[in-house]
């Protein structure tokens, strides 16, 4: 199943913009080099923000949760991130006569 994530980050408390973007190197890295959580199948900075969008492929929903739990910013700072995950498919609606 695709998957649409939009990570949002507030400032963490105590934390310099430096901290969070060496957080993100580290989220990049692990997505890149790490086979569980290999299921990235494009992501993109949205420059000027701290969000982030990526498209993900994964078997379950709850495979999906376990993975995004483990992610380095959500172990640092989960209160200071929101994501939303919005199931998406490449299948147009055809409607039938």
């Amino acid at each position: 199943m695709l998957y649409h994530l939009d990570f949002r980050v507030d400032d963490p408390p105590g934390f310099s913009p430096q901290d969070l973007f060496a957080i993100w190197a580290a989220e990049a890295d692990a997505s890149l080099d790490d086979p569980p959580t290999g299921i990235v199948i494009n992501s993109w900075r949205c420059i000027g923000k701290r969000r982030i969008l990526a498209v993900v492929e994964a078997p379950s929903a709850g495979y999906l949760e376990q993975i995004l739990r483990n992610l380095p910013v959500i172990q640092i700072h989960h209160r200071s991130v929101q994501i939303s995950v919005t199931p998406i498919t490449s299948e147009i609606y055809q409607q039938t006569a």
